[in-house]
């Protein structure tokens, strides 16, 4: 079965009649019993494909679920889905924007993949990215961002990833950046900016007066890595910076930066089995460039905490066959 929809409203207003006001919507679906779900409550909201304001969203899938809603003005959402269920789930694109100027991009190719992206706020940019071919099946991801002016890159190119990313700003919030680029299998990512995480089993805790203006950057490129991180400014300083690398195996990672002053993170990882916690906090400027690498295993703890700004670099190659242990604190 093959659909085509194309379908513009426009509502000329009683006080203008020079003004008028339309939302768009353009998809273009070939596949049987797909669910499609569209509410537009507002003016100028556009749903189309990704080659700009008049190209049509491709969706092609068997047995799949979307559901866009847009309420608010000139929110945009632009998108390619090509996912079958592949007898593995009920694939599904769940969007929904609630404010003024959002815009998602949502680019999905494989099998069995479920995503849900949701932004409450103004001017926030969302692009997601999952499957590069039809060979990548089964990735999960939800996005959210709540507030305004928030940025999120999200890409997973193997199969069977899960990924949630949560941005949260509600005090004049200043861009709060983060990018995600997952291209092995069975990699778990949970990383939040703006809330943050005590530990690597806490609940997740929202600050009260979080001002944003907080950096985030992953690539993975290995299997069956599980890592977690959080970020957090108290007020009115709004630099904190993170930068993971990881290429190898089986790695686990807890990071979380909180406090006001600058924070800045530097971690690389190229072995396999480390287990790895780094943290950050008190009001202190803090710099911290940790590199592992060698045949490991290695056990890693590094906490700089305090008002007083400190430095550490490690690096860290170990051939022992039984592993090895790190642990630094700083206060």
């Amino acid at each position: 079965m093959t659909t085509n929809l194309a379908v513009a409203a426009a509502i000329a207003l009683i006080f203008s009649s020079s003004i008028a006001i339309a939302n768009d919507i353009r998809i273009s679906q070939v596949g049987d019993d797909l669910d499609i779900d569209i509410v537009q409550d507002g003016e100028n909201n556009s749903i189309r494909g990704m080659g700009g304001s008049t190209s049509t969203a491709s969706m092609y899938g068997d047995d799949s679920k979307i559901d866009f809603r847009q309420t608010g003005d000139t929110n945009t959402i632009s998108m390619y889905f090509n996912n079958d269920s592949g007898g593995i789930s009920t694939p599904k694109a769940i969007i929904t924007q609630t404010g003024d100027r959002n815009s998602v991009t949502s680019d999905q190719h494989g099998y069995g993949h479920e995503s849900t992206i949701s932004q409450n706020g103004d001017d926030n940019t969302a692009w997601v990215e999952t499957g590069a071919s039809n060979s990548h099946i089964g990735n999960q991801f939800d996005v959210s961002q709540q507030g305004d002016n928030l940025n999120a890159y999200v890409e997973q190119d193997g199969s069977l990833n899960s990924m949630i990313t949560d941005q949260y700003c509600n005090n004049s919030c200043v861009t709060s950046d983060m990018r995600i680029v997952v291209s092995g299998n069975s990699n778990s990512v949970h990383s939040v900016q703006g809330r943050h995480f005590n530990n690597s089993t806490a609940a997740l805790i929202t600050d009260s007066n979080e001002p944003g203006g907080l950096d985030f950057d992953l690539d993975i490129t290995g299997d069956s890595n599980s890592v977690k991180t959080s970020q957090r400014n108290h007020y009115s300083y709004n630099t904190h910076n993170m930068d993971i690398d990881i290429t190898a195996d089986s790695n686990t990672l807890f990071a979380n930066q909180a406090g006001q002053g600058t924070k800045s993170m530097t971690l690389t990882v190229t072995s396999d089995g480390n287990t790895m916690t780094h943290t950050q906090g008190g009001n202190g400027t803090h710099t911290s460039t940790v590199s592992l690498g060698g045949t490991g295993p290695t056990t890693m703890n590094v906490n700089q905490g305090g008002n007083t700004g400190q430095t550490y670099t490690l690096s860290n190659t170990c051939t022992n066959a039984n592993g090895c242990t790190v642990t630094v604190n700083q206060q």
